[in-house]
């Protein structure tokens, strides 16, 4: 799962919170009662995205201007680098992937690059 720090990223970047399987720390909103006091009351728990989720709103392809053509396919590319001890995710593009997450957790890794696809306006709403 994401950290509840990432899943408020994703929010706040226009992802949907329903979008999000998991759950976090319980939430409260605050109610003025009619005599003037105020209380917390439990509104819910903090939406957090896992694993899935994330899978799931990441592009399979996009579209791009590459070297070889305009507006060429370019597939999403997860692979784990042995030497280095992580994973990169991105998409193939000629001459080389772009939009690359590198991280040793695959989770971190779709997350840097989910959020590079919502900076580039490739997520289809």
């Amino acid at each position: 799962m994401l950290t509840p720090e990432q899943s408020a990223t994703l929010i706040a970047k226009g992802i949907s919170a329903d979008k999000a399987s998991g759950q976090g720390e319980r939430t409260y909103k605050t109610v003025e009662l009619q005599n003037g006091s105020i209380k917390r009351v439990f509104d819910g728990y903090a939406p957090i995205f896992t694993l899935a989720d994330v899978c799931s709103l990441l592009p399979k392809e996009i579209e791009q201007d590459t070297i070889m053509c305009e507006n060429d396919v370019c597939p999403i590319s997860m692979r784990w680098d042995k030497n280095c001890q992580k994973w990169f995710v991105g998409y193939d593009l000629v001459p080389r992937p772009v939009g690359v997450g590198v991280d040793s957790e695959l989770i971190d890794a779709l997350f840097s690059t989910l959020c590079w696809v919502i900076e580039k306006n490739f997520l289809k709403k």
